[in-house]
């Protein structure tokens, strides 16, 4: 609702002209009209007065607002409003436009309608471009569950495709008026072809069905699935590496965002998953789960990321089976800060942190790590809270069936955390399984390369490596990471990081290249491996 009628002709001035050359061309054709009234005597008396009592009689008079456009529209600003505002615009110019070809000399009459022409390529689209004319002003006769459903999907940049299982919705449901109300809000939204067959479990397992998946996918660079509110089809696309997004009264709304672990021959099976930072920037975000329905989480990165990982956590039964915070800068920590201080009603099972020395680090740290805000910030989630395991150098753990140790961790009084404590005491570890293993570098730098070879040796080696420092300024030296010698790594940052002559991160991504080895950065996120 607008605050005062003023309020509302000063937004519907904004919403109507969207050029202001609209404007200056209509009060030029008004002074034209003006300046040839007796010639025009006629037109004159009924467009120049019939555009005057539009606008300021009305469109623009805060009485008629209040008792009309407020009454009528309920405060909004309509399609129906723009058509009719427009109106004595289009009347006017056309009108003067085409009398003055025929009244000026023949040079000036094709110079007057090559400057039409141009008027008409420079703004002859704006009355009618989508960032004025918005469908939400005018969301009455659609049905509310579609409208809910387009709000989930408008923050979402990229094409959209929702893909309709037949056997999952039906007439009776509505499906048809959910369709047809998508389409009309947001013409964006492609409704794919169906798939010809009602989807079972066994299908959904099948090549065929998995096959029209990923040509979608290819298709539309994201793909989801609206499906009846059924617990066990929601399971079911979770085998295909969808994650549930939002609900209405009656149906799931779902996003693939990678590839599920599926369970082969009953061995236990983990997908590791890189999401990239909504902001463009570099940071990590990682979401651990396996066959037996644990959800792991590493960092998180910056708050733009915060409704990917709590809508990963909603679709977890609003739980976190652990949470490792690798250190407290604002590209690691600020999404769990943000959630955990939010209030947002989940539950962790384990918070796994450095225990930095308070003092020590709010005497040193620097604005490269976005200032001492963050760590206080974390302290303050984490207080009063018993599932809190501060990590130490050589520690092991159980990550449901992973092993899980820890290679690095800030250590009080050790002369090799004295620079850059938080990057260099960050959570370095391993995970490993029955066949393959991945570490996982946090931020530690340079600095800690060699002793780090030193203390572990062999212990470093890794199928799958996150790089040290998202491969940027700092980063361990190539020695490090050949020795660990991976057939994957993950550069947390975006991938013109890797791919521009003069960021540290290129040497790394082109060795890598040349070997032959997986490279994945945010270019391709989400970016999932399995391990077992």
């Amino acid at each position: 609702m607008f605050e005062t009628e003023f309020d509302m002709i000063r937004q519907l001035t904004d919403f109507f002209w969207g050029h202001l050359i609209w404007f200056l061309v209509y009060l030029g054709c008004l002074v034209v009209l003006f300046l040839l009234r007796k010639r025009w005597r006629n037109a004159y008396q009924m467009i120049f007065w019939y555009s005057i009592v539009i606008l300021i009689g009305v469109c623009y008079n805060p009485v008629f607002t209040k008792f009309t456009f407020t009454r009528l529209f309920e405060g909004e600003m309509s399609s129906y409003v723009r058509i009719y505002l427009l109106l004595p615009i289009y009347a006017t110019v056309i009108y003067v436009l085409t009398e003055l070809l025929f009244l000026l000399p023949k040079l000036w009459r094709y110079l007057l309608a090559v400057v039409a022409a141009v008027l008409m390529v420079v703004i002859g689209v704006s009355p009618g471009d989508h960032q004025y004319y918005r469908t939400t002003d005018n969301p009455y006769k659609i049905d509310p569950e579609a409208l809910q459903i387009c709000y989930m999907l408008e923050p979402r940049e990229e094409k959209r495709c929702i893909l309709y299982l037949p056997g999952m919705i039906d007439e009776e449901h509505g499906s048809n008026l959910i369709w047809e109300g998508i389409r009309q809000y947001d013409a964006d939204v492609v409704i794919s072809p169906t798939f010809p067959m009602t989807v079972s479990d066994e299908e959904i397992d099948s090549g065929s069905f998995q096959a029209y998946l990923n040509a979608l996918d290819r298709s539309y660079g994201g793909i989801y699935v609206l499906c009846m509110k059924d617990h066990a089809v929601q399971e079911a696309m979770k085998a295909c590496g969808f994650t549930l997004i939002g609900t209405t009264d009656k149906f799931h709304l779902m996003e693939k965002t990678g590839e599920a672990a599926p369970q082969i021959d009953g061995e236990k099976v983990y997908t590791i998953t890189q999401f990239a930072q909504s902001n463009g920037a570099q940071g990590m975000c990682y979401a651990i789960r396996d066959n037996e329905n644990h959800l792991v989480l590493v960092d998180g990165g910056f708050d733009m990321n915060a409704e990917l990982v709590l809508n990963m956590i909603i679709d977890h039964d609003s739980y976190v089976d652990a949470w490792i915070i690798t250190h407290p800068h604002q590209d690691h920590v600020s999404v769990f800060n943000n959630l955990m201080n939010g209030n947002f009603g989940f539950e962790i099972g384990t918070i796994y942190a450095i225990d930095l020395d308070y003092d020590y680090y709010k005497s040193v740290v620097g604005e490269y790590d976005g200032g001492f805000e963050y760590y206080e910030d974390f302290l303050k989630a984490v207080d009063g809270k018993d599932n809190v395991q501060y990590v130490h150098t050589g520690d092991e753990y159980d990550l449901f069936g992973l092993n899980m140790k820890i290679l690095n961790a800030y250590e009080k009084d050790n002369d090799l955390y004295e620079i850059d404590p938080a990057n260099n005491g960050s959570m370095m570890f391993k995970l490993t399984g029955n066949e393959q293993s991945m570490l996982f570098c946090a931020d530690v730098t340079a600095n800690l390369a060699e002793p780090l070879l030193e203390k572990w040796g062999d212990e470093l080696k890794a199928d799958y490596l996150q790089v040290s420092h998202h491969g940027i300024g700092g980063t361990m030296p190539l020695s490090f990471d050949e020795f660990v010698d991976p057939s994957v790594v993950f550069f947390d940052l975006p991938e013109w990081m890797n791919k521009t002559e003069d960021m540290n991160s290129k040497p790394y991504y082109d060795y890598f290249t040349e070997e032959g080895t997986t490279v994945y950065n945010f270019g391709t996120a989400p970016n999932t491996v399995e391990m077992r």
